[in-house]
């Protein structure tokens, strides 16, 4: 994400539109290969809500609200097993779909969206082991892929 131009496009359009970055928010969003959809905020945020924030050092982050607070907002990448406090004016805008080639999914209208929302978000007390048997898989998957490939 174009951490400068980011702020700068949500303030003149009130959308803003990137490819993701980084591992945060796998398994729904992957690195470098899914298109997101951010609107600025006219509202407040749900719990829930994968909301795009500027960190105090500056960096854009795109995390998923898993706590709100009167002054703050817990947030949680959900490939990550940690909260990240975060003040409410730090946040720029609320994720409203994004695109996995050419599907779109719609935050709000997508029933399996709200469904891998209401089962992800369950598994936040035992979100560490689940993450490290989910990439222990992935990296059997690819052991797999490779030794066909070289046949």
């Amino acid at each position: 994400m174009n951490n400068q131009n980011a702020e700068q496009i949500l303030e003149k359009t009130g959308v803003y539109s990137a490819i993701s970055k980084g591992t945060s928010m796998w398994p729904m969003l992957g690195d470098g290969t899914d298109r997101i959809i951010v609107a600025k905020c006219d509202t407040e945020p749900e719990l829930y809500d994968v909301a795009l924030f500027r960190r105090e050092s500056g960096i854009l982050v795109l995390h998923r609200i898993v706590k709100i607070h009167t002054d703050h907002y817990l947030f949680c990448g959900d490939n990550q097993n940690f909260f990240e406090k975060v003040k409410k004016e730090q946040v720029l805008g609320i994720l409203k779909g994004y695109y996995k080639g050419k599907k779109y999914t719609d935050c709000k209208k997508s029933r399996s969206y709200r469904l891998y929302v209401r089962l992800w978000t369950k598994t936040l007390p035992r979100r560490k082991e689940l993450l490290v048997f989910m990439w222990t898989l992935v990296g059997i998957k690819n052991k797999i892929k490779r030794i066909f490939r070289k046949k």
